[in-house]
């Protein structure tokens, strides 16, 4: 049992750490430092743990993106159990404890707490392959929305000076190259690791799934076998309904949470939509609920919900998309809960 916990306060220049561990004395003690953020840093912060006799932390940190990826995978690989967590849950954690400074060591000391108090789970690095998946595609869809931008401008470009027009035609041009380009590097790493290449055509199995959508979900869901049943995973999609409720006089609107994966989430929408028309089994559901009244975009919202569940069964299942068979794997699913 790990008795020494690390908060991790991490920005794009460094991190700040809290340490709560126990020292030769048998008493709790905390001690604070500040490192760069960088391979320099971590070395430094290996030197602080090995000079308080911290043979083996439990780390966590917020998920900052490219921030904190280096930092965790170096902890992870120095045999450290780490833990990346929502910042929300590190938010509504510090307003639970009534924090009122808000600090870079005053964040690193309350994370350290909240990886005391709450045990988050362990976190799992990604394969090589599915880390440069996740790089290709976010680049992809960034280079979708800047040509979207240039396109924008190119709408009336009669009424534009000769030389604007051109500045933005060759801008759209290039863009359009580099999409081609990570497009052949996509196929090409999906052709040279075979699970990767599996999991890809059983989501195209599923009607509303496409070529993009799949490469989507590959990237960002980071381990199917990560998440305990599929509302984990609409869960993690920011997919699930927020009721806000109270009494007998707050009665608000459902909304989606949106309180995850942004990039999922919104990789999801057309498919849902494409699913809502096409997919028998989403088609049924969306019926259901359009004879119940409910508003259009509150179809989608479920239409989504609903396609991540399919997308849990076939990839946990690793079966190509059947009505029959992902009724027959929901029944298991709840079956074995129950078991449990």
């Amino acid at each position: 049992m790990i008795n020494n916990f690390l908060g991790i306060d991490i920005s794009k220049d460094r991190f700040d750490v809290s340490l709560s561990f126990i020292s030769n004395k048998g008493k709790r003690e905390t001690r604070k430092r500040s490192f760069k953020n960088n391979d320099h840093g971590f070395q430094g912060l290996l030197s602080f743990l090995q000079k308080h006799n911290v043979e083996q932390v439990k780390a966590c940190m917020e998920a900052t993106g490219c921030y904190s990826e280096a930092l965790a995978e170096f902890l992870h690989n120095t045999g450290h159990f780490v833990s990346v967590v929502n910042p929300a849950c590190i938010r509504f954690y510090a307003k639970s404890k009534l924090i009122r400074q808000k600090n870079d060591q005053t964040d690193a000391e309350i994370i350290a707490d909240y990886c005391q108090r709450q045990e988050p789970i362990r976190w799992a690095s990604p394969s090589p392959e599915l880390k440069k998946l996740k790089h290709l595609y976010r680049c992809s869809a960034a280079l979708k929305d800047e040509l979207t931008l240039v396109n924008n401008h190119l709408e009336k470009k009669e009424r534009l000076p000769k030389e604007v027009a051109n500045a933005w035609e060759d801008l759209a041009m290039n863009i359009k190259q580099k999409i081609e380009r990570i497009k052949n590097s996509l196929r090409e790493l999906l052709n040279k690791h075979k699970e990767l290449l599996e999991n890809f055509q059983l989501l195209l199995t599923i009607p509303g799934i496409g070529e993009e959508s799949a490469v989507a979900i590959l990237a960002e869901v980071p381990n199917i076998k990560a998440f305990k049943d599929a509302r984990q995973l609409a869960a993690y999609a920011g997919a699930i309904p927020r009721n806000i409720t109270s009494g007998t006089s707050v009665h608000a609107k459902p909304r989606l949470s949106k309180s995850g994966s942004r990039t999922l989430c919104k990789a999801m929408y057309f498919p849902a939509i494409v699913a809502k028309n096409h997919n028998p089994t989403i088609m049924t559901f969306c019926k259901r609920l359009k004879e119940k009244s409910k508003h259009n975009m509150a179809i989608v919202g479920a239409a989504m919900r609903k396609l991540l569940h399919i997308v849990f069964g076939v990839l946990r299942s690793k079966k190509a998309f059947d009505p029959d068979h992902i009724k027959n794997y929901r029944a298991r699913s709840l079956a074995e809960s129950l078991v449990l």
